[in-house]
């Protein structure tokens, strides 16, 4: 009997599937999920080396930063950039070993002259104190006062301005224009062909000598020429012997 016949001649049996066109299907859907996967394997990879390379850069930056804001041991200032790009050497500060020399204020071309001497002693015995040019203006500039300091005025206010880079040459020259005596010379030449001893003492008496010569500018002159100096002034009492 013929079951198909019986029910209306219909066919309600499920349609045959094609299993072969269905695994093929399968087949390239996983293989679009595994390309996917790996891509974003990749890029998740990628993304975090760069997050570490990040990462490292900003930890070098902070760490420039810090040693450019916050002082050195021993006194060392940070590594200076120069406008080419290229790291300076730093500049290592050592405290001074003599005294500071006394605050000038105002005196004759002696006092000065003795003053600077002292000074200039002072910065070249401390050069690791004061190793620029700019850290010694500066020092000179802390011992003066008063008249000595106005000398000094125009020239500090235009190194504050800018206007003007510090030097020591520029700074002694204005100091010299106030208390160097333009004579000076004159009357040390002055005082060698005319002073006498007299009944002084012999000792000052030469090293008062000693000084004009230095005034004069004949500090490196011969000593046959220092002597006849010497003995056109001494006590006539002194030359019998």
């Amino acid at each position: 009997m013929n079951w198909g016949e019986i029910s209306g001649g219909n066919d309600t049996s499920p349609p045959e599937r094609n299993y072969a066109l269905e695994a093929e299907e399968l087949r390239d859907h996983v293989q679009r999920l595994q390309h996917d996967l790996n891509q974003a394997t990749q890029e998740r990879q990628s993304y975090a080396a760069l997050s570490q390379q990040v990462l490292a850069l900003t930890q070098i930056v902070e760490e420039q930063r810090r040693l450019m804001s916050a002082p050195t041991p021993g006194g060392t200032v940070p590594p200076a950039t120069s406008a080419s790009g290229r790291i300076q050497e730093p500049v290592r500060y050592e405290k001074p070993r003599l005294p500071d020399v006394e605050v000038f204020e105002k005196g004759s071309h002696e006092d000065y002259s003795q003053w600077k001497a002292r000074v200039q002693a002072k910065l070249f015995a401390d050069q690791r104190a004061y190793p620029t040019e700019s850290d010694q203006v500066h020092y000179v500039i802390t011992r003066t006062k008063g008249w000595a300091f106005t000398a000094l005025r125009t020239y500090v206010t235009a190194m504050i301005e800018g206007r003007s880079t510090p030097t020591l040459q520029d700074l002694w020259q204005q100091l010299d224009g106030f208390f160097v005596d333009p004579t000076i010379r004159e009357k040390a030449m002055q005082f060698l062909r005319t002073t006498k001893q007299g009944n002084g003492e012999l000792i000052p008496h030469v090293q008062s000598f000693d000084l004009k010569f230095l005034e004069a500018g004949l500090d490196s002159a011969s000593d046959a020429q220092k002597i006849d100096y010497l003995k056109n002034s001494l006590n006539k009492r002194l030359l019998r012997y």
